[in-house]
């Protein structure tokens, strides 16, 4: 047969707050190098995915490790993104005439996230929206964390222009800064920026210096000398000189770090959004507030079906021709919310309700702005590691410490709307061990994979 057309699928997957997003690529390059329509079910059942062959990463990306990763996880989860990596394969379905798909799945550090406003910000721009972010925040955490700060920058008042002297008070800033940091990082708040903080610009996460109050290689910046921190618009004013420099060095970090990032998903024609709804309500509202925020944002940011003929009407430009340009902007949006292996069966639709109500307003504005970004929502599991017991219970292997014994777990209900407020403890949510065969070739039980893959797989 001859094969005239290419249907490219570059898909970006991000994920916040342990979502589960290393499992998730794992998984998926599992059911596309070997699938089975018995555990793959697409379209009428009988349509398969023929992988064709792995490619070489883009320049300037990592190859993502994917035999490491599935020759390890039938004991141990994938080991935490550390620096931006791809999977690229060519391959065929069944259901397809003359068109052979090119695959490209980038998997971005989760950390990196929060520095992806500063691709569209100026220094002051991002300045005045990381403070008021903190010091607006109806629910007070991430407010009162920053009062100590915002009242040192107060003391500060106006140096002088004196470089020796805004050097000194430079410094006291940055350090003030590391130290809210520091709170923010220890109380798992979801937005702790510049990322370099908690993961190195080599990709070293730092999370266990910054528990043991080790700071020596936790910088604000790209490194000790070019740390910077977010400054009110009334004290840039006046202190022109520490504005300056912080400016220089948030653009060193912004092209070093946040543009390359940018440019890799604004590549992306598919964006893949995993979010742990279940970890969400285990911590508490504050977390939930600071999540949802960033989500927005980073939606918000990369416009998803505002490309160039993407604007244009579907009817007008056909699909081939679209494909032919290679239009680079976001087609597809699917937003997944994971685990969900981990609550009852009639608990599933529950959780991907709550990932809709918490982007309602980035995805109403989608439709609004009239992008042509196809949009759906998922409650999956990559992995399936539980069964389904008759009393309503859920059973898994609980840790390596137990020698991956079965348990019998009773999960709390799902609430239908995301409550007023809730802490710590009021949903005790169980973690299970991973269930991936040991057997690579066999790709894992999964709830929903099948229709995630379908909508990101059809042609383009």
């Amino acid at each position: 047969m001859a094969y005239i057309w290419r249907s490219r699928h570059r898909i970006g997957v991000i994920g916040i707050l342990n979502a589960g997003k290393t499992v998730f690529i794992t998984s998926l390059i599992n059911h596309i190098k070997h699938h089975d329509p018995d555990i793959l079910r697409l379209r009428d059942g009988k349509t398969k995915i023929v992988f064709d062959k792995e490619e070489e990463p883009d320049s300037g990306l990592e190859r993502f490790p994917y035999a490491k990763f599935r020759a390890e996880a039938h004991k141990v989860w994938p080991e935490q993104t550390e620096r931006p990596s791809q999977f690229k394969c060519s391959f065929f379905r069944t259901d397809w005439k003359h068109t052979t798909g090119d695959l490209s799945i980038v998997d971005i550090p989760g950390e990196r996230l929060c520095d992806l406003p500063m691709a569209a910000m100026d220094f002051g721009n991002w300045s005045d929206w990381l403070i008021d972010f903190m010091m607006q925040d109806r629910e007070h955490s991430y407010r009162d964390l920053c009062q100590e700060y915002s009242n040192f920058l107060n003391t500060l008042g106006e140096t002088t222009k004196d470089p020796q002297t805004a050097e000194v008070a430079r410094k006291q800033i940055t350090t003030r800064y590391s130290a809210l940091l520091v709170k923010l990082a220890q109380g798992f708040r979801p937005i702790v920026t510049p990322s370099a903080f908690v993961l190195s610009p080599e990709g070293v996460h730092l999370s266990d210096f910054i528990f043991k109050d080790d700071l020596t290689r936790c910088h604000t910046g790209l490194d000790e000398e070019r740390a910077f921190a977010p400054l009110p618009s009334g004290f840039r004013d006046k202190n022109p000189e520490i504005a300056k420099a912080f400016m220089k060095y948030y653009n060193d970090y912004k092209d070093k770090i946040a543009e390359p990032l940018n440019r890799i998903f604004k590549s992306c024609n598919e964006l893949v959004v995993v979010v742990d709804v279940l970890d969400l309500l285990k911590c508490n509202t504050a977390m939930y507030n600071g999540n949802r925020e960033l989500l927005g944002r980073t939606i918000d940011l990369l416009s998803p079906g505002h490309g160039f003929l993407n604007n244009i009407p579907r009817a007008v430009v056909p699909k081939k021709f679209r494909n032919l340009f290679r239009i680079k902007s976001i087609q597809r949006l699917a937003l997944v919310a994971t685990k969900a292996d981990l609550v009852r069966k009639e608990d599933r639709p529950r959780i991907e309700g709550l990932l809709r109500q918490m982007t309602r307003e980035p995805v109403d504005r989608l439709h609004v702005t009239k992008s042509n970004v196809n949009c759906e929502f998922f409650a999956c599991s990559a992995v399936r590691s539980t069964e389904n017991l008759p009393d309503g219970k859920i059973m898994g292997a609980g840790s390596m410490k137990n020698g991956f014994r079965l348990i019998e777990i009773e999960p709390p209900t799902v609430p239908e709307r995301w409550p007023d407020s809730w802490k710590e403890g009021d949903f005790n949510f169980k973690d299970v061990s991973p269930k991936f065969p040991e057997n690579a070739s066999v790709p894992p039980k999964h709830i929903k994979m099948d229709s995630l893959v379908d909508f990101l797989l059809k042609e383009i």
